[in-house]
């Protein structure tokens, strides 16, 4: 029994082929090379922070809504909000 993979071409494009006599441009970035020594120096150390910006930021604001929540939850606490005058009731 055939495999019906052995009709694939095993490298390149594989849905394209060039007509013949036609030529195919690539585009290649251009080959650094360097004039002087590159390489890190012996006694370089690479750190990195425990975490990220994303998720100090995440922190940051779970601890401002806590802190909300519990001055909220304070002034909640000392007395009913329809004796407040300033505060309009919901309808």
């Amino acid at each position: 029994m055939a495999s019906p993979l052995a009709d694939l071409p095993s490298s390149g494009l594989c849905a394209f082929t060039p007509k013949p006599g036609r030529k195919i441009r690539t585009a290649h970035a251009p080959t650094y090379l360097p004039v002087n020594d590159t390489s890190p120096p012996a006694d370089q150390i690479i750190t990195t922070n425990d975490s990220n910006q994303l998720l100090e930021r995440f922190r940051a604001l779970l601890k401002e809504k806590d802190a909300r929540m519990q001055k909220r939850a304070a002034g909640d606490i000392g007395g009913s909000r329809q004796g407040n005058p300033d505060k309009r009731q919901k309808i």
